[in-house]
C-alpha cells in the first residue's frame, strides 16, 4: 500500500503545474471561431471565470500574427472566488492582409508567483476583400479625325489575394493583353486605343468604356469621351441634299451544269424635302426583271412615296395589307393613300393588282378611322376583292381597334364579316400584351369561319405565353402556339410548315452571365408544300445552361424524348429521340468575332430518310478597317424543316468603301435552292453603288478665322505654323493669320510649338476650340509666355504606433492632379513619392491628391491645396500623409457600478435636454464604441446616426443607442446596427447599474 501510495505521489509531481492550474482558471469563447475583413478591428469575446475559492490576480499576454497589433489594454485582472466576467479582446488586422486561418493565443499568469494559470487559443479566419480601384490618368480631350484616341487607367489591386482581373471595353480596344495579373497591392497602367476615321465630315463626339470584372463580377467600369475634328478641309456644301444612291448588279449561277447570269440597275432615294423633316419622298427603280432566276429573288420593282404628318401617298410595287383578317399581305402594282386631320379623324383608299396570285385579279379597300389619346384608334373597313373564276365581287367589313384598357396593356381587337356567291360568314381576332405585378401575358387568337372571303378561311390558330418573375433570379412560364391553315398566300413566296406546340420552362440566372434553362415541350411539324417530305411529333424534357465569360459566350443544349413519324406505318413510327446542341462565339475584340455550332440528333433520319443526323457549321465576321468588312459563313446541312426556304452551306461576303461615295460588294453563296433537298449550287455576285445628294436648297453660308500671335512683351511673332483642319497658315510680320471660307460650326485650331523655347507655351489651350458662325469673323489671339514648374514629394508619416497603417507602404502610384481654369493634368507618383508637372501655363491652380490611391492605413489632413503660379516659376511641394488614429478602445463590460443614478446623457445634431431617468428604470441600449476621449458632435463615426446616450465610465467614453423596453427589440435594431458598427453589443441598465446582456440576470 505505501508502495502504491509513493507512485501515484511520484506521478502527480511529473504533471506540469499548467495542467494542474488548469482547474483554477477557466476561459471560454463565446465563437468557436472569428471572422473579420482585413484592415478592421477583430473584437473577439471570451468568458474568464475563478474556480478557486481564493481570490486571483492575472496577467494576460496575447500571441497574435506577425503584422497584427494589440488594441486591447493588457490590465490586471482580478476576480473573487468564483466569480466570471466578460471580456473583449481587440486587435487590429493589417490592411490587405492574406486570407487564411490564423490562431490567437492567450496566456493568463498569477500576478502573485508568475505561474500559467491557463493557456488557450482560438482561430480567426481572414476573409477574402476582392477589389479593384481604377482611376482615370490621361485621356485627350480633342484629336483630329484619322488619329487614334489612346486613354490611360491605373489599376490597383486593394484587396488581399493575388487576382487576375480581365479588361472589357466598348468602343476600344487594350493595349497588350486584356488580363492583368495583380500582386497585393500592385499597381498597373493600361492603355485603350480606338481609331477614328480620317473621312470625318463634322466634329463629334466619340464614346468608349472599360470594364474590370474577375470572374463573372464586373468590379468597377469607367465610361470616356474624346473630341473628333475633322482633319480635311472638306468641301463646301452649302446646300441642302436629297439623298439618292444608284448601283448596278451582276448575278451569275450555276444550276443543273447550266450557267446562268443577269443584272439589275437599281436608282433608290429615300430621305427628308426640307429641313425640318416633315416632307418625306422615297422611291426605288429596279429592272429589268429576271423571272428566269425568280427563285432568287430578283424581280423588278417600281414605287414612289411621299408622306407628312398629314397625309400620304404611294404608288407602285410593294405587299400591301388591308388588315390582317382580310389582307394580311398582297404583293402587286397598287396605290395607297391616307389623310390625317389634327383633331385624330383618318381617312385612307387603298387599290392593288396582284402579281404573285393569281386567284384575284384585284381588290380595294377604304378605310375611315379616328385616333384619341395616345396609342389608340378605331377603324372602319370596306374591302372589295375580284376573284378570277368568278365574276361576282367578295365583299368584306371590318372594324378594327387598338387601344390600352389601362397601364402595362396593350389591346389589339379585329371584327370582321365577309360576303361572296350568296354566303357570309365571319372572322375574328385578339392580341393582346399585358405586364402587372410579376407577371407578363402575351397572346393572339384568330377564328376564320369556312366562308369566310378573306386572307384566311375555316382556320383557327393562336399563341400564347405567360411568364411570371419570381425573383431576380428564377422565371417560369408556359407556351402554346398552333399555326395559321388554309391562307391566300402568295405562290412566289413558299412557306413555313404547320406547327403545333407547347412548352412550359423555368429560367435560373445561376450568374451575373449565366443562366439554366429547364423546360418540357411538345411539338407537332407537318410540311405545309404539296411534297409532304414529313410529319411528324416530338414529346421531349430539355435542358439548356448559357454563360457569358470574359470574351467567350457559349450555350449548351440537350433533349430527350419520343418522336412519333405519322408518316409510317403504326407500330413502326415511333423511336426514343435525342438531341445535343451547341454554340459558342469568341469575341476576340470590338472588330472580330468567331462563331462555332452543331447539333446533333436522330430525328432528321428518323422524319425523313437519308437526311444527316449532324448539323454543324462556323461562321466569323471581321471589321478589317473602317471602310473594309469581311463575314463569312459555313454549314454541312439542314433540318428537314427548312427545306421550304434557300439554305446556304458556304457564304462569303465581302464590303469594300473609298472615296467617300462608292461602295463595292462581292458575294459567293454555296446553296439548296427552297423546294430542294440535296443538290448545292454555286452562285456568285457584284455590286457596285455610288451615294450622292440632289442639291433642293443653299442652307449655310462660311464664316472666317483671324487672330494675332505675340510674345510676352505684347510683340508680334512672325513665321508661326497654324493648322485648321488639313489647312496650314503662317503668321506675317505682323503676327498675324487667316483663315478664310471656314464651315459653320465647332472647329480646332493647333498652333505648332516646335519653334518655341524649351520652356514656352501659349497661353491658351493648344489646340483650342472655335466656334464659327455664318458671315462672322472668329477671332483667336495667341500670346507665348514662360511656363511654370510645379514639383515636389509626397513621404508617408512614420508610424509611431502602427495600429492601422502598412508597414511596407509605399508613396508609390499616388494619382494628383493639377487643375486651372484653362488645363487639367493627372500624373501618378514614382516609387519614392516624387513628382513633376513640367509645363503649365501661369495663373490660379488647384492642386489635389485622389484619397482613394493613398496606401491603406494613411489619410490626407488637406484635400486640396490652391496657389497661383507666375511665369517661369518653380514651386516646390513636400506633403507628408499621417497614419490614421483609432482611439476606440473595447474593455471588459463585467459588472460595472455607477454613482448616483444613471446620468444618461441624450445627445443629437440638435442640443437636446438631458432626460431625466430613475434609478429604478431597467431597460435594453446597445453599445457602439469606447473612446478614450469625447468625439465631437457630427463626427463620421456616427454615421448619421442622430440620437445617442454618451455616458463615461472608468475614464473612458462610452456611446449607447436606443432605449428598448425587452431584449426582442433591442436584438432586432441591433442586426441594422451591425451594418454600420463594428462589433456592437447589447447591454442592460438596471438600477444604478450597466450590465453586458451575458451577465444581466434579474
Amino acid at each position: 500500500m505505501r508502495i502504491e501510495t509513493k507512485l501515484i505521489f511520484l506521478f502527480l509531481l511529473t504533471l506540469p503545474l499548467e495542467l494542474l492550474s488548469q482547474q483554477v482558471l477557466q476561459t471560454t469563447f463565446v465563437k468557436k471561431q472569428a471572422q473579420s475583413q482585413p484592415g478592421k478591428v477583430c473584437n473577439i469575446a471570451f468568458f474568464i471565470q475563478n474556480n478557486s475559492e481564493n481570490e486571483l490576480q492575472a496577467i494576460p499576454t496575447f500571441t497574435l500574427p506577425d503584422g497584427w497589433k494589440l488594441v486591447t489594454q493588457t490590465n490586471t485582472i482580478q476576480l473573487k472566488p468564483s466569480e466570471k466576467k466578460f471580456n473583449i479582446l481587440s486587435m487590429q488586422i493589417p490592411v490587405a492582409y492574406a486570407v487564411g486561418n490564423y490562431t490567437v493565443g492567450a496566456q493568463f499568469k498569477s500576478v502573485v508567483n508568475g505561474a500559467v494559470l491557463q493557456r488557450d487559443s482560438i482561430k480567426v479566419q481572414v476573409l477574402e476583400l476582392e477589389k479593384i480601384d481604377v482611376q482615370k490618368l490621361d485621356k485627350p480631350d480633342y484629336v483630329y479625325a484619322g488619329e487614334e484616341i489612346r486613354a490611360s487607367y491605373l489599376l490597383q489591386n486593394r484587396g488581399n489575394t493575388d487576382k487576375s482581373f480581365f479588361i472589357e471595353t466598348q468602343n476600344c480596344q487594350v493595349e497588350g493583353g486584356a488580363e492583368v495579373r495583380l500582386k497585393v497591392g500592385e499597381s498597373k497602367t493600361i492603355t485603350v486605343v480606338k481609331p477614328t476615321s480620317e473621312e470625318l465630315v463634322n466634329s463629334e463626339r466619340e464614346y468608349y468604356s472599360i470594364r474590370v470584372s474577375s470572374g463573372n463580377r464586373v468590379l468597377q467600369s469607367v465610361n470616356s469621351w474624346s473630341q473628333i475634328f475633322p482633319s480635311k478641309n472638306m468641301k463646301k456644301d452649302l446646300f441642302f441634299r436629297f439623298p439618292v444612291s444608284v448601283s448596278g448588279t451582276y448575278l451569275a449561277v450555276n444550276r443543273d451544269e447550266k450557267y446562268e447570269s443577269t443584272y439589275q440597275l437599281q436608282v433608290q432615294g429615300q430621305g427628308a424635302l426640307d429641313e425640318a423633316g416633315k416632307h418625306q419622298l422615297e422611291f426605288l427603280a429596279r429592272g429589268p426583271s429576271s423571272t428566269n432566276l425568280s427563285y432568287l429573288g430578283l424581280y423588278d420593282q417600281y414605287y414612289m412615296m411621299y408622306q407628312n404628318p398629314n397625309f400620304m401617298l404611294f404608288g407602285g410595287q410593294k405587299n400591301y395589307m388591308f388588315t390582317p383578317l382580310t389582307e394580311s399581305s398582297r404583293y402587286g402594282m397598287g396605290v395607297e393613300s391616307r389623310v390625317r386631320l389634327n383633331n385624330g379623324l383618318e381617312l385612307g383608299f387603298t387599290y392593288v393588282d396582284p402579281r404573285f396570285f393569281e386567284e384575284i385579279k384585284d381588290e380595294m379597300a377604304g378605310v375611315l378611322g379616328y385616333h384619341f389619346n395616345e396609342g389608340n384608334k378605331v377603324e372602319a373597313y370596306y374591302i372589295s376583292k375580284q376573284f378570277a373564276v368568278n365574276d361576282d365581287r367578295a365583299q368584306l367589313v371590318s372594324l378594327m381597334s387598338e387601344f390600352s384598357p389601362f397601364k402595362g396593356t396593350d389591346v389589339e381587337l379585329e371584327l370582321s364579316r365577309g360576303y361572296f356567291n350568296n354566303d357570309a360568314d365571319n372572322a375574328y381576332r385578339l392580341n393582346i400584351n399585358s405586364q402587372f405585378s410579376v407577371f407578363n401575358v402575351a397572346g393572339n387568337y384568330y377564328n376564320a369561319g369556312k366562308n369566310y372571303p378573306g386572307y384566311y378561311n375555316n382556320s383557327k390558330f393562336y399563341s400564347a405565353n405567360v411568364s411570371a418573375r419570381m425573383s431576380k433570379k428564377l422565371n417560369l412560364s408556359v407556351y402554346a402556339r398552333r399555326d395559321f391553315m388554309n391562307a391566300q398566300l402568295d405562290t412566289f413566296f413558299a412557306t413555313a410548315p404547320i406547327t403545333e406546340s407547347y412548352q412550359g420552362s423555368v429560367d435560373y440566372k445561376l450568374g451575373l452571365q449565366s443562366h439554366l434553362k429547364l423546360f418540357v415541350r411538345q411539338y407537332e411539324r407537318k410540311d405545309r408544300l404539296s411534297f409532304n417530305k414529313f410529319h411528324y411529333k416530338t414529346r421531349s424534357a430539355n435542358i439548356r445552361f448559357s454563360q457569358k465569360y470574359r470574351w467567350i459566350r457559349y450555350s449548351l443544349t440537350g433533349e430527350a424524348g419520343k418522336t412519333t413519324n405519322f408518316l409510317l406505318e403504326p407500330g413502326e413510327n415511333e423511336q426514343n429521340s435525342f438531341r445535343g446542341t451547341g454554340d459558342f462565339t469568341i469575341k476576340i475584340n470590338s472588330r472580330h468575332y468567331i462563331s462555332a455550332f452543331g447539333t446533333w440528333s436522330n430525328i432528321n433520319e428518323f422524319v425523313s430518310g437519308k437526311q444527316q443526323n449532324l448539323t454543324a457549321g462556323l461562321s466569323a465576321s471581321s471589321q478589317i478597317s473602317d471602310n473594309f468588312n469581311a463575314n463569312f459563313y459555313v454549314q454541312n446541312a439542314y433540318d428537314i424543316d427548312d427545306y421550304y426556304k434557300n439554305r446556304n452551306l458556304m457564304q462569303l461576303s465581302l464590303n469594300y468603301n473609298f472615296l467617300k461615295s462608292h461602295s463595292i460588294s462581292l458575294r459567293s453563296f454555296y446553296t439548296i435552292f427552297k423546294t430542294e433537298l440535296e443538290e448545292a449550287e454555286f452562285t456568285l455576285s457584284a455590286t457596285y453603288a455610288y451615294k450622292f445628294g440632289v442639291p433642293l436648297k443653299q442652307v449655310i453660308k462660311a464664316g472666317v478665322i483671324s487672330g494675332r500671335v505675340s510674345n510676352e512683351q505684347g510683340e508680334p511673332v512672325e513665321g508661326v505654323w497654324v493648322r485648321l483642319l488639313n489647312q496650314t497658315a503662317v503668321t506675317d510680320k505682323n503676327g498675324v493669320y487667316t483663315f478664310d471660307l471656314v464651315r459653320p460650326g465647332t472647329h480646332l485650331v493647333s498652333f505648332d510649338e516646335s519653334n518655341f523655347q524649351l520652356d514656352e507655351l501659349t497661353n491658351i489651350p493648344n489646340p483650342v476650340e472655335v466656334n464659327v458662325f455664318e458671315d462672322q469673323v472668329s477671332t483667336i489671339d495667341v500670346r507665348i509666355l514662360k511656363g511654370a514648374v510645379l514639383k515636389g514629394k509626397i513621404l508617408l508619416e512614420e508610424a509611431r504606433l502602427k495600429a492601422a497603417a502598412d508597414e511596407n507602404a509605399t508613396p508609390a502610384n499616388i494619382i494628383i492632379e493639377a487643375k486651372s481654369a484653362l488645363d487639367e493634368y493627372r500624373i501618378t507618383t514614382e516609387k519614392d513619392g516624387s513628382f513633376v508637372f513640367p509645363l503649365l501655363k501661369p495663373g490660379e491652380f488647384t492642386f489635389e491628391i485622389y484619397a482613394n490611391s493613398i496606401p491603406g492605413g494613411y489619410k490626407i489632413d488637406q484635400l486640396e491645396y490652391k496657389f497661383s503660379l507666375s511665369e517661369g516659376e518653380t514651386k516646390e511641394m513636400e506633403i507628408v500623409l499621417p497614419t490614421k488614429k483609432n482611439n476606440i478602445i473595447f474593455k471588459p463590460a463585467g459588472n460595472t457600478m455607477l454613482k448616483s443614478g444613471l446620468g444618461l446623457k441624450l445627445q443629437s445634431e440638435a442640443k437636446k435636454k438631458e432626460p431625466e431617468v430613475s434609478e429604478d428604470e431597467t431597460f435594453y441600449s446597445i453599445q457602439i464604441g469606447a473612446f478614450s476621449r469625447k468625439i465631437p458632435d457630427g463626427d463620421p463615426f456616427f454615421q448619421n446616426e442622430q440620437f445617442y446616450f454618451e455616458k463615461q465610465i472608468d475614464n473612458l467614453h462610452k456611446y449607447y443607442i436606443g432605449r428598448y423596453p425587452d431584449k426582442k427589440t433591442a436584438r432586432k435594431e441591433l442586426g441594422r446596427l451591425k451594418v454600420k458598427f463594428s462589433n456592437p453589443f447589447i447591454v442592460v441598465f438596471d438600477k444604478g447599474q450597466v450590465f453586458n446582456l451575458y451577465r444581466y440576470k434579474k
